[in-house]
């Protein structure tokens, strides 16, 4: 007579076999939780980049003129005059992109607390009978990042414009 049931390698074979499906399935889920995360902290830092550098770089061209230094040297702030005759300023302030105008609309920041900005900097240069051209840079990262590479993310952002008014 023989009887029914599982041997001992059979139990451990089934249990080993269950355990590294096991172990796989959590690390896909882990690896795809972290992918999406990071994709998450990539979309803020370039939402937030693209926004500043297009509102500075729309500003700078319909402006009537730059009123800070203008000689070929790199500075870390920029003064335009608008076409209403009010100045608005670019600078570095507490790790943001702020813009400072003579109205109060027009005063905030352009980027927003989750992201830190870096190394902004203007390069003007001003050619006679030509119009004003300015090269901006700068880098943004996640801000608070933690220290794990899924965590951090930076990019840098970079442009030239020219002043439509001669």
């Amino acid at each position: 007579m023989k009887k029914k049931g599982f041997t001992l390698i059979e139990m451990l074979v089934s249990v080993a076999i269950l355990g590294t499906v096991g172990l796989i399935s959590t690390q896909i889920f882990f690896t795809t939780l972290r992918g999406a995360g990071k994709a998450d902290i990539i979309r803020e830092v370039k939402q937030n980049g693209d926004y500043a550098l297009t509102v500075i770089e729309r500003m700078i061209r319909n402006a009537s003129g730059v009123t800070s230094v203008c000689d070929g040297t790199t500075a870390n702030s920029l003064t335009i005059k608008n076409l209403d005759g009010n100045e608005t300023s670019f600078q570095l302030s507490g790790g943001q992109i702020a813009s400072v105008s003579a109205t109060l609309t027009g005063n905030g920041t352009l980027t927003g607390n989750k992201v830190a900005v870096n190394n902004l900097a203007f390069i003007c240069l001003r050619t006679p009978g030509k119009p004003d051209v300015v090269n901006i840079s700068f880098s943004v990262s996640q801000a608070g990042a933690g220290a794990g590479p899924e965590e951090i993310s930076a990019m840098n952002f970079q442009t030239t414009v020219s002043l439509r008014t001669y």
